[in-house]
């Protein structure tokens, strides 16, 4: 199985044609908790935003995160001065298996802006407004293959308490999430894909491209890892949190 990590974030300025109060568009790129982008009513469409990296600057990719936009919904540009405009290739919203919408963008360019115009006329959750998590622009990449399994199990953030009985109760809270596991051979570290990639979650959030899963924007969910044991061998199993 083999992997594109889009990673490296580049900083940049958005600013969006309109914006919901409480929702402004700095969201995109500061990404508070539970905070995203939204665009006000639907008959506004279509909205533009701007992306600015403050100059030319070398990236990978684009990822539009957390998103409920449909299938069609934006059409990504890239430009010197944003008056001369390039589009960029097709660009198509998805889901992932653990159900959070997702545009991943190649991009492949030095620029110093970028827009996204938006013409969704109608949205994947039926809210009179468009909606957008995070704007993610990476500056470098890498294909990895692994040579262990990787598996990737949607969760929930939870909060336990014990009752006045002694029963403990579990209640989840929130979106669901994912959490990818990556085992690699602890004898032998440094020489698996794994270990290469663990070292760029601990540096920041990852855009991670598997095809039977979909894009994740992940980070490491710990500073540790736990060491198992089979048939003998020494094996380090990283668990890493999608971003929510």
């Amino acid at each position: 199985m083999t992997t594109t990590a889009y990673h490296t974030l580049r900083s940049y300025t958005p600013t969006a044609s309109a914006e919901e109060s409480g929702y402004p568009d700095d969201n995109l790129a500061l990404r508070p908790v539970r905070r995203s982008w939204r665009s006000g009513a639907l008959s506004g469409s279509p909205w533009t935003v701007k992306l600015d990296l403050g100059s030319a600057l070398a990236t990978t990719a684009i990822l539009v995160w957390d998103t409920n936009i449909p299938a069609s919904g934006i059409v990504a540009a890239h430009s010197d001065d944003y008056i001369a405009f390039t589009n960029l290739a097709t660009v198509t919203v998805g889901a992932n298996s653990a159900g959070r919408r997702y545009a991943l963008i190649p991009t492949a360019v030095t620029k110093r802006y970028f827009r996204l115009t938006i013409t969704a006329a109608s949205t994947s959750d039926g809210a009179n407004y468009v909606e957008i998590g995070r704007v993610a622009i990476f500056a470098s990449s890498g294909v990895y293959a692994f040579t262990n399994p990787l598996s990737v199990n949607t969760t929930y953030h939870s909060v336990r308490s014990t009752l006045l009985n002694g029963r403990v109760v579990t209640a989840y809270t929130g979106e669901p999430y994912a959490e990818i596991t990556m085992v690699s051979n602890g004898f032998n570290y440094g020489t698996y894909a794994q270990d290469t990639l663990r070292e760029l979650f601990a540096t920041g959030p990852v855009g991670l491209d598997l095809d039977c899963f979909g894009a994740f924007l992940a980070e490491e969910g710990n500073d540790q890892f736990q060491r198992q044991f089979t048939e003998g061998r020494g094996d380090y199993q990283y668990v890493l949190n999608e971003v929510v």
